[in-house]
């Protein structure tokens, strides 16, 4: 093996390492930001419930402790609806930017694999010559 020969093989070996090394970073940052995105639907789920359960509280104890016929006029009432729509607001955005996250991971991993498959039908077609 001639020199020149040698040093094109460690080239096209540093080449790939950087190549790979690179699509693991990527990788990485999409796993990061799709972690990042669940744990905050998560969060806002848990808001929701809690809010849920703020305003069943304050129904029953206008309903049953207060003896109030129109509960949905109440101040703290018409608040904690305001409060779970944007909360059910901010769950929607969450789940879409999500899925726009995970839309783009897709094309992504399919542009990668498409040139990957050429440049193994090119490789495997200089061995046939």
């Amino acid at each position: 093996m001639e020199k020149k020969d040698l040093e094109n093989f460690f080239d096209d070996v540093v080449n790939t390492v950087k190549d790979g090394l690179n699509k693991l970073a990527e990788k990485t940052d999409q796993l990061t930001q799709m972690g990042r995105l669940k744990l905050d639907i998560i969060s806002i789920k848990r808001e929701i419930d809690k809010s849920f359960s703020e305003l069943g509280g304050r129904v029953y104890q206008l309903a049953v402790k207060e003896n109030a016929s129109d509960v949905l006029e109440d101040s703290e009432v018409q608040a904690a609806f305001e409060k779970i729509k944007k909360l059910e607001e901010r769950l929607a955005a969450k789940k879409e930017e999500m899925e726009q996250v995970s839309k783009a991971e897709k094309s992504k991993a399919a542009e990668g694999e498409a040139p990957e498959a050429a440049q193994s039908t090119a490789d495997s077609d200089q061995g046939t010559d």
